[in-house]
């Protein structure tokens, strides 16, 4: 059982220390450049925490607090170039070292460089096109870890988290403007972007997303103007894990080792749709108040399919999941600002928002899950029931000095 802790009181302690250079200049006609340099260290001194255990019930402790302690150092440099009136240039490369306190990685480099190109040749329409490349090598420690192939620990060699493992990313956002009569403005915003990770045996091993933003808005100021926006966005995941039913089995933690119908690699793949659109709309209804109201729906469709080898009994064989992370969002915001004087201003509104979620890992939730001999197993209730609605009238008084 678990005994402890060893301390009688615990006290959070965080000490923070940053610094920051730049230069920026103008070496010729239409150029501009910039140097910089950062440096940050957060030092975690909190009480260490530790509970000791007996084996085999305590799993084999002792078990400590993590703290999380990093120092960062980032550089780099970019130029922009005016080619005429109409044209502008820019580069630029930018350079992470950063070393942290974690069990699996303790230090990463990520060298990033981009290249932008912007274009003003119609007094209507701008245009921006950038790309970005950026490559990371990271110190992983669990690479030796277990004894043999059917040590449980030498399966640390091939789960990598893929937020700090080693990363190929390509990016590309274009960006319009345009404005073809007054009072109509046009935005479209793109951006496509791919992960790969490089050198992942277990875990997610790419990613793919592609983003789509259009916004509309129209009127004059001084009248009314309405806005709306539409949003888009497109993810899929690529994953290959393994299952192992017999650990003495030989190579059972080896995901190299041949499949078998009780150890063997299967691959997953999701996908989320995330789409949002909203409408706004400004009216100043008497010279000293202004109404302004906006609606918006965010929604989230998510799927997972599962592919494993022939060998598996078609009655185990996993099923794709339609269910899997959708969600649904509506906000309503309506408010009204009258202007008492130049200084004073009283604001009074009402906002409601509505949030549905659906998982096919909380569909039948339970606290207890119970289990022969009243060995039941407890959870926490986290995230069981997130589906809300508010209603929320407010009002405010402002000074401006």
């Amino acid at each position: 059982m678990t005994t402890g802790p060893n301390v009688s009181g615990y006290s959070g302690k965080v000490e923070n220390e940053t610094f920051t250079l730049a230069l920026a200049s103008a070496p010729a006609k239409g150029l501009d450049t910039r140097l910089y340099y950062n440096y940050a260290k957060r030092d975690d001194k909190s009480t260490l925490v530790e509970f000791l255990s007996a084996a085999p019930a305590g799993a084999g402790g002792p078990f400590d607090n993590e703290h999380f302690s990093y120092k960062k150092k980032n550089w780099g440099f970019d130029a922009f170039f005016r080619m005429g009136k109409t044209n502008r240039l820019g580069a630029g490369y930018d350079y992470v070292d950063m070393e942290r306190t974690r069990f699996d990685f303790d230090s990463s480099k990520d060298k990033k460089w981009f290249a932008e190109w912007k274009n003003t040749s119609l007094d209507s329409l701008s245009a921006r096109l950038k790309y970005t490349d950026l490559k990371r090598d990271s110190n992983f420690l669990l690479g030796s870890d277990g004894v043999n192939a059917n040590d449980v620990a030498y399966w640390n060699r091939f789960l990598k988290a893929y937020d700090v493992t080693d990363l190929d990313q390509k990016n590309w956002k274009l960006t319009l403007d345009y404005t073809p009569v007054e009072f109509l403005d046009l935005s479209f915003e793109g951006t496509r972007k791919e992960n790969t990770y490089r050198g992942q045996v277990l875990g997610r091993l790419n990613d793919d997303r592609k983003e789509y933003y259009f916004m509309v808005s129209y009127g004059d100021p001084a009248s009314a103007r309405f806005s709306a926006f539409v949003d888009q966005e497109r993810v899929e995941y690529a994953s290959k894990h393994r299952v192992v039913g017999s650990a003495t089995a030989p190579g059972a933690y080896e995901p190299a080792t041949a499949d078998t119908a009780a150890n063997y690699n299967w691959t997953g793949t999701n996908k989320d749709k995330n789409y949002a659109f909203g409408v706004s709309v400004d009216v100043p209804a008497t010279d000293k108040l202004m109404i302004k109201g906006s609606v918006v729906h965010y929604k989230t469709d998510g799927a997972v399919d599962f592919s494993a080898p022939p060998l598996i009994a078609a009655a185990t064989y996993p099923q794709p999941i339609g269910n899997y992370d959708d969600s649904k969002r509506i906000s309503l915001n309506v408010k009204g600002i009258y202007a008492l004087s130049k200084q004073w201003s009283v604001t009074g509104g009402y906002a409601y928002e509505k949030y549905t979620y659906k998982d096919a890992a909380y569909d039948g939730y339970r606290y207890v899950i119970t289990a022969a001999s009243r060995a039941d197993s407890y959870l926490n209730g986290y995230l069981a029931n997130p589906n809300f609605s508010n209603h929320i009238v407010y009002g405010m008084v402002s000074y401006k000095f």
